[in-house]
């Protein structure tokens, strides 16, 4: 922790998108925040991938972070306010933002919300933010799951993050990583069909036709296929069996 304030590092399943440490700050308005932000760029190179900053509200505060952050370092905005959720395709479109990440537990709390286990008050904003990261070319993480003593309320919820569009989803146990990154990850099926695509489109764009599967020829539908096939490495699944070969790289 940093100053024993905060929770430092954020657990992420859906290990195709990161593989590393998140180190997460106090937020700016707060009066650790900068100090935060400037004892993770004095850590050992390395130590520390990207950096997340909670409750973000418009792009002015990213750049300010940026201000103070390295160029190279990733920034993660957890959305978790009804100002943020408003303000998430101006966010994601700031330079240096990486990744968005819903931060459903105070956006609950702020929409004076009960609990549903479908999440039925919060659809609106989850889609709103796979809407805005899609559309500035960000990634996007669905938030936590609270309940860790109810694995079936977990996947639950995982699944549904898995129909909006998240690329993968937050945690709070190590104990939930094998199972976000096993319903995050494409299934055998999946994979497969992925696998299909990748030598289809390989086929095609050599004779610019439709393949006989379906397939319209091109690198985009090739893409869609290779990285299903990426993904399923990242996460420790075979990719190589279905694809008949090496994983595109």
């Amino acid at each position: 922790a940093l100053g024993g304030r905060r929770l430092f590092l954020i657990g992420l399943a859906g290990a195709a998108l990161f593989s590393g440490a998140c180190g997460l700050v106090n937020g700016l308005s707060t009066p650790w925040g900068l100090t935060d932000l400037r004892a993770v760029m004095a850590l050992a190179p390395g130590l520390v991938d990207a950096v997340a900053l909670p409750k973000v509200e418009s792009p002015m505060e990213v750049a300010a972070v940026r201000r103070v952050l390295s160029a190279e370092m990733p920034l993660w905005c957890m959305v978790e306010t009804p100002r943020g959720v408003l303000a998430a395709a101006e966010i994601a479109r700031a330079g240096g933002v990486a990744a968005l990440v819903a931060g459903t537990s105070d956006l609950s709390k702020e929409l004076r919300v009960r609990p549903h286990p479908e999440r039925l008050p919060l659809l609106h904003a989850l889609s709103h933010l796979v809407l805005s990261a899609r559309a500035a070319g960000v990634a996007v993480l669905d938030g936590v799951c609270l309940d860790l003593d109810d694995d079936a309320a977990f996947e639950r919820e995982a699944l549904q993050g898995v129909a909006l569009g998240f690329d993968g989803k937050t945690l709070i146990h190590p104990k939930t990583i094998a199972a976000a990154n096993r319903l995050f990850g494409p299934s055998a099926e999946e994979l497969a069909a992925a696998a299909r695509v990748v030598q289809a489109g390989e086929r095609a764009l050599a004779a610019g036709v439709v393949d006989g599967i379906g397939y319209v020829a091109g690198a985009a539908l090739g893409g869609v296929g290779a990285a299903a096939v990426v993904q399923a490495r990242a996460v420790g699944r075979d990719a190589a069996v279905v694809h008949g070969g090496d994983p595109p790289r």
